[in-house]
């Protein structure tokens, strides 16, 4: 058996704590209980930066980053990438982004926020009641701030593989490399 934690620290937390309230000893390896070892280890969680570096030398990446940059001419561009779930806190992010508006006149047509939701458990009663709830917000907050020309929120609902995007409209991984690209991420 292994239990597993993103870094050293929180792994060398939990045998301390094992150790201190359980009373089971604790080892290199991870903890020990009625001579059944139970490996700790940490495995951070990251992203291959070197796939996302190659992707930008991608000419369809590329030609999408122009197009972005033309479509978003003299704005600044915020992109949220979340899971569509009730701790990320999509709505208040949105919210915020309101009351930035609110407070901002003068950033009204000069700031754009690209939020793209993966859903999780869409079979669940309450994540289609936030599904709806997100749908909503964004709606009034486009129709409160929008013009015939631009929106200050563009809200894309996408399914998430283990390795790429799969679109419900039409984001694909190398389209999130533009979308990365064009809002300032790595750069």
């Amino acid at each position: 058996m292994c239990s597993s934690f993103h870094t050293y620290d929180y792994a060398r937390h939990f045998v301390s704590a094992c150790t201190r309230i359980l009373g089971i000893e604790g080892t290199p390896e991870g903890v020990e209980d009625q001579g059944r070892l139970t490996r700790v280890a940490a495995f951070p969680i990251g992203i291959d930066s070197l796939r996302f570096q190659n992707a930008l030398l991608v000419p369809q990446v590329q030609e999408h980053i122009k197009e972005l940059k033309e479509r978003f001419s003299g704005r600044k561009v915020m992109l949220g990438v979340d899971r569509l779930d009730m701790i990320k806190g999509i709505p208040q992010k949105i919210l915020a982004f309101e009351k930035f508006l609110e407070e901002n006149p003068n950033w009204r047509d000069k700031v754009v926020l690209l939020q793209i939701a993966v859903p999780t458990r869409t079979d669940v009663p309450e994540y289609q009641k936030l599904t709806s709830q997100v749908h909503e917000i964004v709606g009034r907050i486009n129709g409160r701030f929008g013009s015939l020309t631009a929106v200050p929120i563009h809200h894309l609902v996408c399914l998430w593989h283990p390795n790429n995007f799969m679109p419900d409209r039409s984001l694909d991984f190398l389209a999130l490399c533009a979308l990365y690209a064009v809002t300032g991420y790595g750069s």
